[in-house]
């Protein structure tokens, strides 16, 4: 399935073919047992279409991925919190579905 991505201003950035293989990354993350740091490293990649496109959430959200280890610590997202952003991710996705 195909996202179509409208950057801040309102013109059309592109098609997003991979909207599934985030979806898939996500899910797999959330579903576990791979919650490594290389897999956060996917979805980070997987998020450039929406980055691209001006999508202010999930610039964020790759922030966070960047900022991921499993044990968390001082300014670092923890595997707890990490989870909850990625179910708030696949929520977000389905604003860009068309």
């Amino acid at each position: 399935m195909c996202a179509t991505l409208a950057a801040s201003d309102g013109r059309i950035v592109s098609d997003v073919p991979n909207i599934g293989e985030l979806e898939h990354l996500l899910r797999s993350f959330i579903a576990g047992p791979d919650r490594s740091i290389a897999r956060a490293n996917e979805i980070e990649v997987a998020c450039d279409p929406f980055v691209e496109a001006d999508d202010e959430w999930f610039a964020d959200f790759r922030i966070a991925l960047a900022s991921y280890r499993p044990e968390g610590g001082e300014y670092l997202w923890g595997e707890a919190d990490m989870l909850r952003l990625c179910k708030d991710a696949l929520a977000e996705l389905q604003r860009h579905r068309t």
